[in-house]
């Protein structure tokens, strides 16, 4: 692996990333915690998600090794290990990058029979968000609670957006446009992604800024 995407964007942002070797070393430092399924990391420059990542596979293994026996709740501690791990990143292509890589991940051990390809490469973010959105739903509603408390479904999403927009009567009169949107309880980011690809739908040439906040 490549320890820089670019020169440019080394000079521009200091990106360089960290090797798998010294990943691994520096998490055995803190072997207990990246063993234990609900302790939480924060990666203050996530990057793609190499640190992450193999965070979420050592809590993967620990998963597999305490509750292997069990389908249920193999896939439940396995969605809660996931939920403990967070990442901040400047750079939208490593956000994206690092969200496939670890959603990848998960999906990989909840695909072992189907053999469905879920690779970055084959999926997109929106195909990937919409599986991880089934997933907490099928999770919630196992453990008997309200099934619609973590997400708004995409289609209900897009009726809320067209009903926003069709109001923007300045949208598609060309370049120079720019809108904000904020979600201040955004969860999955469904209703970013959406507004943004909604936006540019109907001007290419708009600017957005997305902006979102969840607990």
């Amino acid at each position: 692996m490549s320890l820089v995407k670019s020169k440019q964007r080394v000079a521009d942002h200091g990106e360089v990333f960290t090797p798998v070797w010294m990943v691994e070393a520096m998490l055995n430092l803190v072997k207990d915690e990246t063993d234990r399924i609900d302790s939480r990391f924060l990666e203050s420059a996530c990057g793609d998600g190499n640190f992450l990542v193999q965070v979420l596979r050592r809590k993967l293994a620990a998963v597999e090794l305490k509750y292997g026996q069990s389908d249920f709740e193999r896939r439940h501690f396995a969605l809660l290990g996931l939920m403990c791990i967070y990442g901040i990143e400047l750079l939208p292509d490593n956000i994206a990058d690092c969200r496939a890589n670890l959603l990848y991940l998960l999906m990989e051990r909840f695909n072992e029979k189907s053999k469905v390809d879920l690779r970055p490469a084959s999926m997109s973010n929106h195909e990937m968000g919409y599986v991880f959105e089934h997933l907490l739903r099928k999770f919630n509603e196992a453990l008997n609670e309200n099934p619609g408390e973590y997400f708004t479904p995409r289609e209900v999403i897009r009726l809320m957006v067209d009903l926003v927009l069709m109001f923007d009567t300045d949208l598609a009169s060309g370049e120079g446009v720019a809108r904000t949107v904020n979600d201040c309880c955004c969860g999955t980011g469904g209703m970013l992604t959406i507004t943004k690809d909604r936006i540019q739908q109907i001007n290419p040439q708009a600017k957005v800024f997305l902006y979102g906040q969840a607990a």
